[in-house]
């Protein structure tokens, strides 16, 4: 198997020419005026249930091009979290990544 630039192991996945059903949708983000990162991780994510129905204890697995999917989760929150907006925003972020 190939390595690619970072050393990890090559993945199949969906993409150029053109998406593959069942396979992980390649992605990216803009980091910023720096530039595009490329997410070799295996692109989005989507929530795997957990028991308890918390994002903070639910897994992540990737989004696979063309496969119907329902994903959710819950965020516990109480008063205090509402007095720091910034502290809250980030607080999101971490459990979206």
């Amino acid at each position: 198997m190939c390595k690619n630039p970072t050393g990890r192991n090559a993945q199949e996945r969906s993409g150029n020419p053109g998406y593959n059903h069942g396979r992980p949708v390649i992605s990216g983000r803009w980091l910023n005026v720096s530039g595009f990162s490329w997410d070799p991780d295996g692109g989005p994510k989507l929530w795997r249930p957990a028991a308890s129905s918390l994002c903070r204890d639910a897994a992540a697995e990737t989004a696979d091009f063309g496969v119907d999917v329902a994903s959710s989760c819950a965020v516990q929150l109480s008063a205090e979290n509402f007095t720091d907006c910034e502290a809250l925003e980030t607080t999101i972020e971490n459990l979206q990544v």
